[in-house]
């Protein structure tokens, strides 16, 4: 008694998967980024909108509010005033308040401009729209093509997983972790 005798066990191994085709042996779940170089300040009262993979969105607007009685010309915008008049303080301007914000999203600067914004939660739902009041007044003041969407959001499980693509529930939703 309470020995194992294993002529007396059968094993069943249904629904399980050996092979790594059918699961996601690479793991690569990337997170959504926006990127772009500032050459100088785009306009005042011109705005950004951007959203994080949770649908929060935030307009943050360029304002120098130096006069009495000046400030944000957009209603619940956030204002962006640059310690400098150049690239380099709109650079930082814009990580500062990015990350000081309710967005779920990470903002880096190299000090001379270039401002990386990253999703939090990785996935496919932080290819979000950004939204800008002037994009031909932006985009004049950034080195390359400004961004009209974070791009890179990935989610492994409808990606490089055959028996997701196979065997789940389609609904038009991807799922993220």
């Amino acid at each position: 008694q309470g020995q194992f005798k294993p002529e007396y066990y059968s094993f069943y191994d249904d629904n399980i998967l050996y092979e790594t085709l059918y699961t996601n042996s690479t793991n690569t779940t990337a997170a959504a980024t926006a990127t772009w170089t500032f050459t100088d300040k785009p306009n005042e009262e011109t705005t950004i909108t951007i959203a994080d993979a949770d649908g929060t969105s935030v307009v943050f607007e360029v304002d120098n509010a130096t006069g009495v009685g000046d400030g944000v010309a957009t209603a619940g915008a956030t204002p962006m005033d640059p310690a400098t008049n150049n690239a380099a303080g709109m650079g930082d301007i814009m990580a500062s308040v990015v990350n000081a914000s309710a967005l779920k999203i990470t903002a880096t600067t190299d000090g001379s401009g270039k401002v990386t914004l990253t999703q939090d939660i990785k996935g496919e739902r932080g290819n979000t729209v950004i939204t800008l009041s002037n994009y031909s007044n932006w985009n004049y003041n950034t080195s390359d093509t400004f961004p009209t969407s974070f791009t890179g959001g990935s989610t492994p499980e409808n990606k490089n997983c055959l028996w997701w693509k196979q065997r789940a529930e389609r609904g038009g939703i991807a799922i993220s972790s």
